[in-house]
């Protein structure tokens, strides 16, 4: 094996060991909070998706949400004949 220089990324000859460049503990943190905040935004927009289907179907008429669905059903080519 040979070793890895930190500063390059480059391989050193004759060395037979891999010096792994470490991460600080700052960028571990800031991984794990982009990670976290990423996370939060997603859940929070599924959240809001779901309301406002709920809502909208809620509101409609019968015969709206079924034609809808029914549309639906043909958009994504799902018998239903």
């Amino acid at each position: 094996m040979q070793q890895i220089s930190q500063q390059t990324g480059a391989a050193v000859p004759g060395s037979s060991t891999i010096v792994v460049k470490s991460m600080t503990l700052r960028s571990i943190v800031l991984r794990f909070i982009a990670l976290r905040q990423s996370a939060i935004v997603q859940i929070f927009g599924a959240i809001l998706l779901g309301m406002i289907m709920l809502y909208g179907v809620g509101f409609a008429s019968i015969d709206l949400a079924h034609n809808a669905a029914h549309d639906g059903r043909h958009a994504v080519a799902f018998p239903c004949h």
